[in-house]
């Protein structure tokens, strides 16, 4: 890639790539953590944001020590913010003071010299809602002189200086400061600009430095061009949006570009025609990471570029860090496919394997807001090719859904918030996944001309906490005194009792689910689930507890269990389930409407002390166990009576408690070394289970 600049012809490689983060004086213990994920991004380059002047020998001392600490693991940008406006430059005593404060920051560095920062950003803001303050010739011009002094001082020093702006000023003040001697005072210029806030969609990077580049050259000036400052808000549920700005910006014809913001904030700091409550953080306020610090602590920038491809429906080879395009032929338009919801999830991925194994095309929607479950994507990917397309998209994007729907031919809906757990932290995140979710699904599908069969997983929570069920205690387990449910497990004839958030945003979707096919004629099937188990799972606290148990053991870690171990469920193979809704799309004309509960069943049923003694067996030692106090929402006993669905269709669960939970063991065995060592990726597992899983 070439570039001009003050007169040179120069070939600009690959931008160099850092984050920007807003410091304050007493940000020290934060300081340590935003290193620690700058080394997992494999990031040297930090630009700091200075959020407050504190401009006092106590405010100044704080900050040198924060940068010093900062500085001694990675290569600093102080970025200090200077204000021209009308009030800002009337108060020219003011105005100077805080210019030359910055410098005495950096000049105090300089007693530590391996923290001496190479470079300075004056990152200048102004009053743009007050554009006289550019017909203020002599305090414009005082303020520029201020600002030459402090980077003729720093020059002095042997720090090189970056001056940026937005967009809308860059042009402004550049040709102010040249004509008032500073053009040789300062070694890069810089852009502070966001593209998902931009004029339009042809606002590409390559247009817009190149129009930088161009007026740097007319004022024959010799400076690099840096993007200072760029990012992408994850509001309206679009993470996979990062994605696709990172990409972009890796590519941008400049020398250095900063990603704000490593971390979510309560409030952000101040942009123009930026909404105050987006959020740009590469990590949530609560230091959860999105999907691009997972992808990018995992797999790199190529990595990155891939999944981004990927997500876009483009038909690629997965290979880390390159993309091998046009390999395969991609998928048409008017292709007809399998439309899977949350299809990069555990029993998304097995449905997949299946359809795509016979020769059928298959459509992924998935936002991967679940830890882990890109990799599901690169394995569909490497294994299947070009019969999977996939869009990494949110359930409540109503576009994504009415475009996808178009060409299916099938629907399984499977993209949810999972847990009981999470439902109680955020009750309305949990409704908008899973009720408005599955309610725009349906609107959808009920705005086309044809109509394709759908499955939606419900779960065995909308039953409720089952307190009425008496039960005895026999040897390992809880069992039913009832002697019909012990034989039979428990029906679809159970009353409905939607207990916590997630069982009233579960139960709401289950039945709107089954009155659209009443009302509106859609064909439809729900299964309420017990408990799934199979490959590709790596199973958490909240949910897939078997292969949470299995996965600890083989770690060598301890478990924790809460309540006695005696609760009861019923466990499913996956691919027993996988043929389940296969015979609920074939028989769809019969089944349409109806709600069946699904599981393994009376023969399939273990307690959580006989699941260790198994795995015992299997492991070769018993994990660590302790226990704790119960918890609110276990069902001390839930097992599916599957007889209605099995007289509809002749289905029956095939595989054996014994042979499914080797089998899985086996899997994990094989992958979970595999899965650490080619993604880099460490997905922490909670120490600790109880049976409040969402399935």
């Amino acid at each position: 890639m070439l570039s001009m600049t003050g007169g040179s012809l120069h070939r600009v490689e690959r931008p160099l790539i850092g984050v920007a983060e807003r410091v304050t004086p007493t940000d020290t213990n934060r300081a340590g953590t935003l290193l620690t994920d700058l080394d997992r991004l494999g990031i040297r380059h930090v630009r700091a944001i200075f959020e407050s002047t504190a401009d006092n020998a106590k405010g100044t001392a704080r900050y040198v020590r924060l940068l010093k600490r900062m500085a001694e693991k990675a290569e600093l940008l102080p970025s200090c913010p200077v204000l021209f406006s009308k009030g800002a430059l009337a108060e020219n005593h003011s105005f100077k003071k805080h210019i030359s404060w910055y410098t005495d920051i950096i000049d105090q560095l300089r007693n530590y010299s391996d923290t001496m920062p190479k470079w300075v950003d004056f990152s200048l803001w102004f009053d743009e809602r007050n554009l006289s303050v550019w017909e203020d010739t002599a305090a414009f011009d005082s303020g520029a002189a201020d600002l030459a002094d402090a980077l003729y001082r720093l020059h002095e020093l042997g720090v090189r200086s970056v001056l940026s702006a937005s967009q809308s000023c860059i042009f402004r003040w550049l040709g102010w400061l040249c004509e008032r001697g500073a053009a040789g005072l300062f070694d890069a210029v810089g852009l502070r600009y966001y593209p998902q806030y931009g004029k339009g969609e042809n606002e590409s990077w390559d247009r817009i430095i190149s129009s930088i580049r161009c007026y740097v050259d007319t004022l024959h000036v010799r400076s690099e061009i840096w993007i200072t400052e760029t990012g992408c808000s994850t509001d309206k549920y679009r993470e996979n949006d990062q994605l696709g700005e990172l990409v972009r910006l890796s590519t941008a014809p400049v020398t250095r570009a900063y990603w704000y913001s490593m971390y979510d904030g309560d409030q952000e700091y101040v942009r123009p025609h930026v909404d105050m409550e987006e959020r740009f953080g590469l990590k949530r306020m609560d230091g959860s990471p999105k999907l691009l610090y997972r992808v990018w602590s995992g797999w790199g920038i190529g990595g990155v570029s891939t999944l981004a491809a990927l997500g876009n429906g483009s038909n690629v080879s997965w290979y880390t860090g390159h993309i091998a395009a046009g390999r395969r032929r991609n998928i048409q338009q008017s292709d007809p496919v399998h439309l899977i919801t949350g299809g990069a999830g555990f029993i998304g991925t097995n449905l997949a394997a299946r359809l795509l194994s016979e020769g059928e095309r298959v459509h992924v929607i998935d936002n991967l807001s679940r830890p882990g479950v890109e990799q599901n994507l690169r394995w569909l990917k490497e294994t299947y090719g070009s019969r999977l397309s996939v869009e990494i998209a949110d359930i409540r994007d109503r576009k994504v859904l009415c475009k996808s729907v178009r060409r299916a031919k099938s629907v399984f809906h499977f993209a949810a918030q999972v847990a009981v757990t999470s439902s109680l932290d955020d009750p309305v995140d949990d409704f908008e996944v899973n009720a408005y979710g599955t309610l725009s699904l349906l609107e959808a599908l009920r705005g086309l001309d044809h109509s394709p069969g759908m499955v939606f997983t419900s779960t065995n929570k909308v039953y409720g906490r089952l307190d009425d069920i008496a039960l005895k205690l026999r040897t390992s387990r809880y069992e039913p005194v009832n002697p019909e449910l012990r034989r039979n497990g428990i029906g679809e004839f159970r009353p409905l009792d939607f207990h916590s958030p997630y069982g009233c945003s579960k139960g709401a979707a289950d039945q709107y689910v089954s009155d659209y096919a009443r009302v509106y004629g859609l064909p439809a099937v729900v299964f309420r689930m017990s408990c799934i188990y199979g490959p590709h799972q790596f199973g958490t606290e909240d949910q897939g507890w078997v292969a949470h148990f299995l996965i600890r053991a083989l770690r060598g870690e301890s478990i924790t269990l809460y309540g006695d171990g005696y609760q009861v469920r019923d466990i499913l193979f996956v691919e027993d389930l996988v043929a389940a809704f296969l015979l609920a799309l074939n028989n769809m004309s019969s089944l349409s409407g109806g709600a069946f509960n699904i599981g393994g069943g009376p023969t399939n049923v273990v307690s959580l002390r006989e699941l260790l003694n198994l795995i015992e067996r299997l492991n070769g030692s018993l994990p660590d166990v302790r226990y704790g106090d119960w918890r609110t929402g276990d069902q001390r006993y839930y097992v599916s009576d599957t007889h209605r669905f099995s007289a509809a269709t002749g289905w029956k669960a095939a595989t054996d408690v014994h042979t499914g939970v080797e089998r899985l063991y086996s899997w994990l065995a094989g992958n979970l070394g595999k899965r650490s060592s080619e993604t880099r990726m460490h997905i922490e597992e909670p120490e600790s289970v109880f049976l409040m899983e969402g399935a």
